[in-house]
């Protein structure tokens, strides 16, 4: 039924293939139809042994097979061990165009579920990079990865689209979930940045962070405890040291934050992008007033991929100008359907606010959808002003809020 074959490489790194019968894993797809009439979800969990440092367990999945089972079900495979697990539902994947760009069809492609334990090498480059940032890994790291493999040829899944999908690591330590985080790391520019992540015990009772993102990478999680001069007896002070012992805001300076300076429409953009964990790509940023050496072309860029961002209809950007609260509110929509999130936007959500007239009617939807999910608020009870410009502060408070709503933060 489910078989695994130990090997050590040359370089000394252990990979554990696991294989699943073909009968065995179609029979589970049949024992999920009546689940999946519930409103649980349907799983098949796959238990795999514990994973140590430098190496990798390898589940191989026919896709034939996950093929006839999504039939019936919108099933999620479950591989897991005492300390790391990976969920994926199988509709986030287009199996028949893994397979076209394999040169094959889907029945001759293997999927191959990968979780991978960094080597210590690896977690002392990880410890370097938070120490950078003022934050401290706390060790365990864990590459998760697919590989779709066909006529002869493989192809990494990268991109799940709008779909977050959850992956989690056994913590050895209690920690504060308001000043510890999940990490994505980048073994290229040895960079880590946020990675929305959620903390809370396993079914064994001990603490665990579940990390969500719509793509695959090396992932480990860090704590640090941050704030700023400026912000003391601040209305936004918990919000603001939230978010930055998160790895989310940074400071003006080292020391203070300026909360009640104006915040752009670049800035916003990158922070938005950081929050739901998006790849900078500088390339897609086709603005004439966005050069690819500026400091936030890769983020706008990867505002503009993700639909998160639109200019201006002389194709600029104006990426320095102060934002307005309705921009921001259409651009706070717009990371809620990133993220994969539908609110409501009925316009009459809008009528306890007298100055409602004022607000653009390319806006209106998107403000009726931030003020539905309690993300951005009006000014006073009864007035939203909508052309006012946006605080620092506010920008951090409302990115909180997304945060919460969204699930992507305890």
């Amino acid at each position: 039924m489910i078989t695994s074959n130990k090997v050590t490489g040359p370089d000394g790194k252990a990979t554990t293939a696991v294989s699943i019968d073909n009968k065995f894993l179609s029979d589970a797809f049949v024992q999920l139809k009546d689940q999946g009439k519930t409103d649980q979800t349907p799983v098949i969990a796959i238990k795999v042994g514990n994973i140590d440092a430098n190496s990798t367990t390898n589940v191989s999945l026919p896709v034939s097979v996950l093929l006839e089972g999504l039939k019936n079900s919108n099933a999620v495979i479950r591989i897991y061990s005492d300390k790391e697990s990976y969920s994926l539902p199988l509709n986030v994947l287009n199996f028949d165009e893994i397979a076209r760009s394999l040169g094959t069809d889907s029945s001759k492609v293997t999927l191959h579920l990968n979780i991978s334990v960094a080597s210590t090498d690896l977690e002392k480059q990880i410890q370097e990079s938070a120490g950078i940032k003022g934050a401290t890994s706390l060790g365990h790291s864990v590459d998760f990865s697919i590989v779709a493999e066909g006529n002869g040829q493989t192809k990494e899944m990268k991109d799940f689209g709008t779909n977050y999908v959850n992956r989690s690591i056994g913590l050895s330590e209690t920690v504060d979930p308001r000043t510890s985080t999940g990490v994505l790391y980048d073994p290229t520019s040895h960079d880590i940045s946020f990675v929305p992540s959620v903390f809370g015990d396993n079914a064994a009772g001990k603490q665990q962070v579940t990390i969500k993102r719509n793509g695959n990478s090396i992932y480990g999680v860090v704590s640090s405890t941050k704030t700023f001069d400026d912000i003391q007896g601040h209305w936004a002070k918990s919000d603001i040291e939230l978010l930055a012992s998160k790895l989310v805001v940074s400071g003006a300076t080292d020391k203070d934050f300026a909360p009640d300076h104006a915040i752009t429409r670049a800035e916003f953009a990158s922070l938005l992008v950081r929050a739901l964990a998006l790849s900078a790509d500088a390339s897609a940023a086709s603005f004439k007033d966005v050069q690819a050496t500026d400091w936030y072309a890769g983020s706008i860029g990867a505002a503009v991929k993700s639909k998160l961002v639109s200019g201006y209809e002389d194709g600029t950007f104006k990426p320095n100008a102060q934002i307005t609260r309705e921009q921001m509110a259409v651009m706070v929509a717009k990371a809620l359907s990133a993220a994969g999130l539908t609110v409501d936007s009925s316009d009459e959500l809008l009528n306890k606010f007298t100055d409602n007239s004022q607000i653009s009617d390319w806006a209106k939807a998107s403000v009726a959808q931030s003020v539905k999910a309690g993300i951005i608020s009006g000014m006073t009870d009864t007035t939203f002003v909508a052309s006012a410009n946006a605080s620092r502060a506010q920008a951090v408070v409302m990115l909180k809020r997304l945060l919460q709503y969204a699930k992507f933060i305890n």
